[in-house]
């Protein structure tokens, strides 16, 4: 499935990593902040990449709001 997934919890991300390894892809990570002016500049672009890489998996994690 193309596209960021965006994860809001520890659960979340536990799971999806599991689902990951089970499968053999590799997971890329953008951790963000809502107060980094680059986390913002380089989101267009890790969405594109999902896009055309879709044997990837790629999570954004915001460090401020997961739970």
């Amino acid at each position: 499935m193309p596209g960021v997934t965006n994860v809001t919890s520890k659960e979340q991300w536990a799971e999806i990593l599991a689902g990951a390894n089970d499968d053999g892809r590799t997971v890329i990570v953008n951790f963000t902040t809502q107060r980094c002016g680059a986390s913002k500049m380089i989101s267009p672009t890790f969405e594109g990449f999902s896009n055309k890489y879709t044997d990837l998996v790629f999570l954004q994690v915001d460090v401020d709001t997961v739970e």
